[in-house]
């Protein structure tokens, strides 16, 4: 468990849960540029503040789905995405689909006309990875050294094509933001991210591979800061708290406890059309909605399919390869059955992110939104979601299977 450190006493100790830090860097986030009262207006934070709008300072999309449609708490007019296609990534599509195509602007920079980029009012052609450059950091497996590396653009940007950090750049200088973004100047960026540990971009030009930082060890980081002030934890009693003090304030219990996300999100006689439960994985071929169209890992999975252990399999009469309906209370995808020993005997699991055709291999794409596709968010709504995160029970979903 997450307490198991600090009861035994190992918690950033040689030999136990050690906190390792990276090379010495500026904070590059931004979050400094907002106000309170900005981040106060963060869509959710009103209802939820100690999950991601307050902590992370992201928000769900299904907020920002009923604040396009409903204009409340205030009303959303544009958005520019970059690849997170929306559509495929974030529940419920067909919800999603009526409230951006409300959006009076709306810009993405894509790689393909995803589902999402489909929607836009312009879409800006993105540089891959392979022809932008970065800066990347790692640490050694002991945590004494770090390394700070350029990688460099395999092949210049092709065609009119931009990576998505010069987009970024040249934007804000338009808006009248540059001098918040370097005046578009990436280098001195990065130059400023990296100058704490003394590295600049034409150092990592020079070097033609890793910069090693060497990085002091230091144990137990939270019992004073340098200069001898006691520190603690980020909590309100500096103390590891089982017992939370902020879930208290916020009407929540403060001791962990279990309930059952079924009951909580659904009538109690939902088994009854809905045995089953439904979880998601992926697979090491795609990444969430890319790469279905890259021949050489299409070959690896051609088709959207659902696991299912082989002896409920056996008792729904499906055989491996059967084309078959999962359903959940809300919708419909159409999957091959894949029988399996490895999943439990009323769960079925299967991975989102189906759209893509590969042309290659004469293997088809899939509508998003309808049931004969395999696009999982269909299958979700947004009613019931957890009281602190906003997260959705997507682990454990009542559901249905048949063969078509």
């Amino acid at each position: 468990g997450l307490n198991s450190p600090f009861l035994t006493d190992n918690f950033d100790k040689p030999g136990g849960n050690v906190v390792v830090q990276g090379p010495a860097a500026n904070p590059v986030l931004g979050h400094d540029l907002l106000s309170a009262e900005a981040n106060r207006s963060r869509l959710g934070f009103s209802k939820r503040p100690l999950g991601p709008c307050g902590i992370f300072k992201s928000t769900q999309a299904y907020e920002v789905y009923k604040a396009i449609l409903n204009g409340k708490p205030y009303p959303i007019k544009g958005l520019i995405g970059f690849g997170g296609n929306l559509i495929m990534s974030n529940a419920p599509s067909k919800v999603a689909k009526e409230a951006i195509s409300q959006l009076d602007f709306h810009v993405e920079a894509e790689l393909f006309l995803s589902p999402t980029a489909e929607l836009a009012d312009i879409v800006l052609p993105a540089a891959s990875s392979w022809e932008s450059w970065h800066v990347g950091t790692n640490i050694g497996p002991l945590g004494d050294k770090g390394y700070i590396q350029l990688r460099p653009a395999v092949v210049p940007p092709q065609h009119e094509s931009w990576p998505d950090m010069k987009i970024i750049f040249e934007l804000a200088k338009r808006l009248g933001l540059g001098d918040m973004f370097w005046d578009g100047d990436l280098e001195a960026a990065f130059n400023y991210q990296f100058a704490p540990s003394n590295v600049t971009v034409a150092q990592l030009k020079a070097n033609q591979g890793p910069m090693t930082i060497n990085i002091p060890m230091g144990y137990q980081k939270y019992a004073n800061d340098e200069a001898g002030n006691f520190l603690g934890f980020p909590t309100p009693s500096k103390r590891i708290e089982i017992y939370s003090i902020p879930f208290k304030r916020e009407g929540h219990d403060p001791l962990p406890t279990w309930k059952d996300p079924i009951s909580y999100c659904f009538p109690q006689d939902i088994s009854k059309k809905h045995p089953l439960l439904l979880i998601n994985s992926k697979v090491v071929e795609y990444c969430h909605s890319q790469h279905r169209a890259v021949p050489a890992l299409r070959k690896r999975v051609p088709d959207p399919f659902l696991e299912i252990n082989a002896e409920k399999a056996k008792d729904l009469d499906l055989r491996d390869g059967d084309l078959v309906i999962m359903e959940t209370p809300f919708g419909s995808v159409t999957l091959r059955a894949r029988l399996t020993e490895g999943i439990a005997y009323d769960t079925v699991c299967t991975q989102n992110g189906w759209w893509q055709a590969c042309h290659e291999l004469d293997l088809p794409g899939y509508d998003p939104y309808s049931s004969e596709g395999a696009n999982v968010n269909l299958l979700y709504q947004t009613d019931k979601v957890d009281p602190i995160s906003g997260s959705l029970p997507i682990k454990g979903y009542p559901c249905n299977v048949r063969k078509v």
